[in-house]
């Protein structure tokens, strides 16, 4: 059973609007109005308001599971009220008269809906129901054992289409559903999608902003029961596929964690893009892929990042285009420390158009690349690999008992391990290679220059190899500095995208780079970073805060209080490069401020610093400079050493770091 636990959120607001013709749905009985907002409370007494307003507001979910409400009517749930049971509101909204919508009123926590451990359905729930838009709720269903449980779910059954589901700025958490690898156990999921007959599809689906974590099984699916999804029918673009797939389909901005198998299951889909998700600690109780398509076409997956997948066996990359998934793309997204790699071909015979660019991969295990199951064409370019020296994977893999043709070319391999490989079919395989970097460590199964022709194995000066943190953008390390080879030797490719990972344009005549930048050669010089937005990795004493001020670059300072000498704070901060470093630091000076010595890679750099002054100010620091032999994440560390005789206390207080190369 998963513990509860409170977490905050980034929320993003983004609004899509599609305009289509309702589905034929059956409706229950009238709606007192339509375009009416309706008020729960949990703290009322009872039902008897008519709850059109705060003082008359619903006490119940039984009370709103009996109306059905309208196009454009809204129901409000009382910020901080817990409710328990399941919410399953009737009607259904219409592209004319608007969506109905749930949401929050107040201040304070999202409303709990509280499943109880309830079972055949999900805690929100919609059957043969459209335009609804879901938001702002705390969704969960835990339980002593595992069962048939679901978050959100809707469901529809009807010949036509389902429109018009939002699913926005959600926490769905704690669903104890089944964990394994059947049909079963991959309904249990936080959303879930599913049309249960051969002519129902769905359109405008946005699923967004959600934070998704401690769930078994599955995170969001889209799905159809009734159909046998390896008849020929049901192939991408057939008549079958077309009655049945989701169309418009959005899930973008998402936060998954802590899930026993995937994170998405993304069916049917036609069209349709996977956006800015971030997921991690996936696969923690059996195999799963961290994303995958099936039975998908030209659906793009792009700026997300899949990081800690925890698969005990295979299926463990963050990466999947699983069977019938022809034309997909998979780019500009991070893959790390995963217990597999980047991406895992499960493909179909058929399948051909799949694109796997801009991406960066940065210690993944087990297979970066593999190809598997049978696939007619699939182009791998301009992705950078970085294999750290404990590391054992296999870079490239296929499986000599399927046939495969595909191209891999301008990728960046850094290779530091001794033990990595590659594992190449004798045959089956029609495969492609040009224009590679593969630099480090080269294990006698690696492409030769016979292979690949134009292969390089100089530095390809990166930034800072290894150096990636947790984020999109924590990869500045894997930019190349001026002079590198790798900078327009690659090879021309058709519809390249036209931008790389950090979006430098990408020209469609003139050679690329090699690996996932494509821009012009960094100049290193110096780099910023404010204190408040630095990793705080330790410290002692009695508080450390970050507060507003004008006078501070950025708008804000960060404000160490101490109990006297000793005491330290220590910033973390992520060094591209070997070499050494000037340091210069922003601070905000006072008459209660103490003196500090600043340290790193194990000793003093410069001297003692004294922030006294009678009046404010902020001033710019240069301190000294220090060396580091290898490039990663560092610390910074201010040891409090003393106080002016005029002070009134050891208070320290920073602004920024500027680190210069010398």
């Amino acid at each position: 059973m998963f513990k509860h636990r409170l977490w905050t959120h980034l929320v993003l607001s983004l609004s899509l609007s599609f305009v289509t013709l309702a589905g034929a749905l059956s409706i229950p009985k009238p709606a007192e109005a339509a375009g009416t907002t309706f008020y729960v409370d949990d703290a009322r007494p009872d039902d008897s308001g008519n709850g059109t307003s705060i003082a008359t507001a619903w006490k119940s979910l039984t009370k709103v599971n009996s109306v059905t409400f309208q196009p454009g009517d809204k129901i409000l749930f009382k910020a901080g009220g817990i409710w328990t049971g399941q919410l399953h509101p009737g009607g259904s909204g219409s592209a004319a008269g608007g969506a109905i919508s749930i949401d929050m009123y107040g201040t304070g926590n999202k409303p709990i809906i509280d499943g109880n451990g309830m079972t055949g359905q999900g805690v929100v729930f919609f059957s043969n129901q459209q335009y609804w838009e879901i938001n702002n709720l705390d969704i969960s269903n835990d339980a002593l054992a595992e069962g048939d449980r679901r978050g959100i779910e809707v469901i529809a059954d009807t010949s036509g289409t389902t429109n018009h589901f939002y699913i926005r700025n959600n926490i769905i958490h704690d669903i104890e559903g089944s964990v394994g690898g059947t049909l079963t156990n991959k309904k249990t999921a936080a959303i879930y999608f599913e049309g249960q007959s051969e002519m129902t599809q769905f359109n405008d689906i946005v699923i967004e902003n959600n934070v998704i974590h401690d769930v078994k099984n599955q995170g969001i699916v889209t799905n159809n029961s009734a159909i046998d999804f390896s008849a020929d029918e049901y192939y991408p673009g057939e008549s079958g596929w077309n009655n049945v797939k989701y169309a418009k389909l959005a899930i973008r901005s998402n936060t998954i964690y802590n899930i026993s198998k995937n994170a998405m299951i993304v069916r049917l889909a036609d069209g349709g893009v996977v956006e800015y998700n971030v997921a991690h600690d996936t696969a923690t109780g059996t195999t799963g892929n961290t994303m995958f398509t099936r039975s998908s076409r030209n659906t793009v997956l792009q700026y997300n990042e899949g990081y800690l997948n925890r698969s005990p066996g295979v299926d463990g990359n963050m990466y999947d285009p699983d069977l019938r998934s022809p034309g997909t793309v998979w780019q500009y997204s991070y893959s790390h420390d995963n217990n597999h790699g980047l991406i895992w071909f499960c493909t179909d015979p058929e399948d051909s158009g799949l694109i796997v660019r801009y991406n960066i991969s940065q210690n993944d295990k087990g297979n970066l690349v593999y190809i598997n199951y049978a696939f007619t064409g699939a182009s791998i370019y301009n992705n950078t690999f970085f294999i750290g020296s404990g590391l054992s994977p296999t870079i490239i893999r296929e499986n000599p008992a399927n046939a495969h043709t595909y191209s891999f070319d301008n990728n960046l391999i850094y290779n530091n391990s001794s033990t990595a490989s590659y594992v190449f079919a004798s045959s089956g395989t029609t495969r492609s290679l040009d224009s590679n970097t593969f630099y480090g460590q080269h294990p006698a199964s690696e492409p030769s220059s016979t292979v690949d022709t134009h292969k390089l194995t100089s530095d390809p000066l990166l930034v800072g190899p290894g150096t990636g943190g947790i984020g999109l953008n924590a990869v500045d390390g894997y930019k190349l500095l001026a002079g590198s080879a790798a900078i327009g030797s690659g090879k021309v490719i058709s519809g390249n995208g036209g931008k790389d990972y950090w979006g430098n344009t990408v020209s469609a005549t003139a050679a690329p780079n090699r690996g996932a930048y494509g821009g012009a050669g960094v100049t290193y010089s110096s780099f910023t970073r404010q204190t408040e937005d630095l990793l705080l990795s330790g410290s002692t004493g009695e508080r450390h805060i970050s507060f507003a001020d004008t006078a501070c670059s950025g708008g804000r300072c960060t404000k160490f209080s101490s109990d006297g000498v000793g005491d330290n704070v220590i910033y973390g901060i992520n060094i591209p490069q070997p070499g050494t470093y000037n340091v210069k630091v922003g601070v905000k000076r006072l008459n209660d401020r103490g003196k500090f010595q600043l340290s790193g890679a194990g000793s003093p750099i410069g001297t003692e610093q004294d922030l006294y002054s009678a009046t404010s100010s902020v001033v710019e620091l240069n301190i000294g400079n220090v060396t580091y032999n290898q490039a990663g994440d560092k610390g910074l560390k201010f040891t409090v050493t003393g106080k002016n005789a005029g002070s009134s206390d050891y208070i320290l207080s920073f602004d920024y770091v500027v680190l210069t190369k010398q």
